[in-house]
């Protein structure tokens, strides 16, 4: 696996008995390795996207989709090598020959979309993403020749509109997705996805992510829904400044999640401190009636984004 691979994955897989070997920045880093590594070793290698038994394999979650919902006219699916996505393609129009394919891929690795694209298989920058499940520089050549004749469209994604995804699939039904797996759930919250007539069906294609990175998930999005508010508060450094702040936040009904002292940054004057408050707020209107309550009793604040 990538040097980056969630430790929640890394665990996981060694829990099932594998011995787990981290190399390389990117997966196609990795690819490479396993090759050299199958060569040295005598072993048998199994591409994780590029093979057609392993694409055929991938394809049943398209035929367990169609037998449990016959009615469906759209799949989104996930995209990093092109594996999953050809295998349910290939599969779902086998039942259902007008059934729409919508592929998903992150904006930072854009490799089968931009083949998808421009016809052929072409170079690009990479850049960081939380999704590591489907960052692939070069799509599966077996892969790209699937998507191309059965595939309708792919769309881009952001890491933002991933983590969003996330957290509504986390709260709202209660599923856990890691950052790859919540690609299309992305996209369609986002409007990636074109609306179309009928059922449409998502793939979430994996639930290993990071406590981490799912606990920053879980803060961006409650700060993106007025629930969690950060603000810094200047005061005296004297008794009793504190107490009347906490005064005031509790008067506005809000909760207290964490308080941060500082009395020596640099850019604090003799007799000041800072105190960072990180608050639960019930939505919008209470964010903005508690910043009302902070100013009209002429605290020296600022809301940290």
């Amino acid at each position: 696996m990538p040097e980056t691979a969630s430790p929640a994955k890394v665990d996981a897989t060694k829990g099932y008995g594998a011995k787990v070997i981290l190399h390389g920045k990117i997966f196609d880093e990795t690819l490479e390795m396993a090759k050299r590594i199958a060569e040295k070793e005598g072993s048998i290698f199994v591409h994780p996207f590029d093979d057609p038994k392993v694409i055929a394999g991938q394809g049943t979650v398209g035929l367990e989709m169609m037998e449990s919902a016959p009615e469906l006219e759209t799949i989104v699916v996930p995209v990093g090598g092109g594996g999953l996505i050809s295998g349910v393609a290939v599969a779902a129009r086998a039942i259902k020959p007008k059934i729409r394919i919508v592929g998903v891929q992150s904006q930072a690795f854009p490799s089968m979309y931009m083949a998808f694209k421009t016809a052929r298989i072409v170079p690009f920058k990479a850049e960081e993403t939380i999704a590591d499940g489907i960052a692939v520089k070069q799509p599966g050549k077996l892969d790209y020749k699937l998507v191309r004749k059965f595939v309708d469209d792919i769309v881009l994604v952001s890491d933002a509109d991933i983590a969003e995804a996330i957290f509504v699939m986390l709260e709202r039904m209660k599923t856990v997705a890691e950052p790859a797996g919540a690609a299309g759930v992305g996209a369609c919250l986002a409007g990636g996805v074109k609306a179309a007539p009928g059922a449409c069906g998502v793939i979430v294609s994996g639930g290993n992510i990071d406590m981490y990175t799912l606990d920053q998930i879980v803060s961006k999005g409650l700060e993106r829904e007025n629930r969690m508010l950060r603000v810094k508060v200047t005061l005296s450094d004297k008794p009793g400044a504190l107490r009347d702040t906490l005064d005031v936040i509790a008067s506005a009904r809000a909760n207290v999640i964490d308080v941060e002292h500082d009395r020596v940054g640099k850019d604090i004057p003799i007799g000041r401190t800072v105190v960072t408050f990180t608050l639960e707020t019930q939505n919008k209107e209470h964010t903005e009636s508690l910043v009302r309550a902070l100013s009209k009793a002429r605290l020296k604040y600022r809301l940290v984004n």
